[in-house]
């Protein structure tokens, strides 16, 4: 047989060859055909599919249509709430190349549903390591901040043990140390020898403010002795600002403060750690002062009740000053790490502290050694579990939420979390 011509053109088709037919004009179009003519034949074997291709699934109301002929296969990118009921959102789905085709019509409801609950236990055990590796991670944070107000309060709680004076003056402790660490550290001076002279040049002032201010005003009304306070605290930032600068000085930080390592999923900071060991080490010498010593036991007696104390031969100048030089160092050691973070120096940098050791003094108790260690530990880990828990758009307003906190607690427990007995005059 010959080659088949090509196909007619706007001509009659030749018979008995290629598409062998009558040589006579088209058949008549079918009724409610447009256009009458030629039409394609009868429609052929069907060309086989490819075995890889994705099939389309049935109508998924949770997709809301049905899925391309060419989506991928893959699983439903639904929330684990919403796969809680266990059924898949998709039809069949295809396996990838060499695998046979498997459609989940041909699974139980059983099976698929506990595949799903196993999904979904994995995804929940994922998010409770994740959780109490956060909540550990913040613990360790609060713990590095509370060690921090818990050195302030003591402070506070040292000088109002034996004065009943709540020291507004007490962050101009950390001041006059920062304007020593930025004029020693800008003469080429260490870290290893600032570290002493901020907490000297903080014992030294503090016994001068005894001096000079509360020794004139020894024996007055408490209220006498607060304005005292506030007087101190304002003629130190005075003295800082007229003579010194008004803007704020930086200097420099260790290299070590930022520096990190880890502990399992945990990243601790190496300042944290420096910072929770040194006032561990701290509160114990401060514990074996007070019970081991003669000081310490004329300091506890004139807490507990001062006239007595007087009576039974306790040097009440002693004492005072004592307790003066005892808060100074507390908050000379605070100091240095709180320097070491700020990097930076002002004439009111001490509000902040002072604010914070007087709030955790509060908390705890106000004449409690105990009770300022406590509530200094409370307030550092209520304002990072706080600032970690809130949403980023009112994160700013921690300090502000742990004010309303401070205020409720003072409503139900107006004495704090350690209640104090002191002696009372009849």
């Amino acid at each position: 047989m010959g080659r088949p011509s090509r196909l007619p053109v706007r001509r009659r088709g030749a018979a008995a060859r290629h598409r062998a037919g009558a040589d006579v004009g088209a058949p008549a179009a079918d009724d409610g055909r447009a256009l009458a003519g030629p039409r394609p034949g009868a429609r052929g074997p069907g060309v086989r599919a490819d075995r890889h291709a994705a099939r389309s699934g049935p109508y998924v109301a949770r997709r809301g249509a049905e899925r391309r002929p060419d989506a991928r296969s893959v699983r439903p990118c639904l929330r684990a709430a919403q796969r809680r009921g266990g059924g898949v959102g998709h039809g069949p789905r295809t396996e990838p190349a060499g695998r046979p085709v498997r459609h989940l019509r041909r699974i139980g409801r059983g099976a698929r549903r506990g595949s799903a609950r196993r999904r979904l236990a994995r995804c929940e055990r994922h998010r409770s390591r994740h959780s109490v590796t956060e909540l550990a991670q913040n613990l360790i944070d609060g713990l590095g901040r509370g060690s921090i107000y818990a050195l302030l309060a003591l402070g506070v709680a040292v000088v109002f043990g034996v004065m009943h004076l709540l020291n507004f003056a007490h962050g101009e402790l950390i001041t006059v140390g920062g304007y020593v660490a930025l004029w020693t550290l800008g003469a080429g001076w260490s870290w290893y020898i600032v570290t002493p002279l901020i907490v000297l040049s903080a014992v030294l002032t503090s016994l001068a403010i005894e001096r000079v201010a509360f020794s004139r005003v020894r024996g007055s009304s408490d209220f006498t002795l607060l304005l005292t306070s506030f007087g101190v605290h304002f003629v130190i930032s005075a003295i800082f600002l007229l003579y010194v600068s008004a803007s704020v000085k930086p200097f420099d930080r260790p290299s070590w403060v930022t520096n990190t390592y880890s502990v399992g999923p945990l990243n601790i900071e190496v300042y944290d750690t420096v910072v929770i060991v040194v006032t561990v080490l701290t509160l114990i010498g401060t514990t074996l002062l007070l019970q081991r010593t003669m000081f310490g036991l004329s300091l506890r007696a004139a807490a507990a009740d001062f006239d007595t104390a007087r009576l039974m031969g306790v040097r009440s100048d002693t004492v005072i000053r004592g307790a003066f030089a005892l808060s100074g160092l507390l908050a000379g050691i605070a100091g240095v790490f709180w320097l070491m973070r700020a990097g930076s120096i002002s004439p009111s940098a001490g509000i902040t502290p002072m604010l914070k050791g007087v709030l955790a003094a509060l908390i705890g108790g106000l004449g409690s050694l105990r009770g300022a260690v406590i509530g200094g530990l409370v307030l550092g880990l209520a304002e990072v579990l706080l600032r970690s828990r809130l949403p980023d758009s009112i994160a700013s307003l921690t300090e502000g939420v742990v004010f309303l906190l401070i205020a409720l607690l003072f409503i139900f427990r107006p004495q704090g979390l350690v209640t104090v007995k002191h002696a009372v005059r009849v």
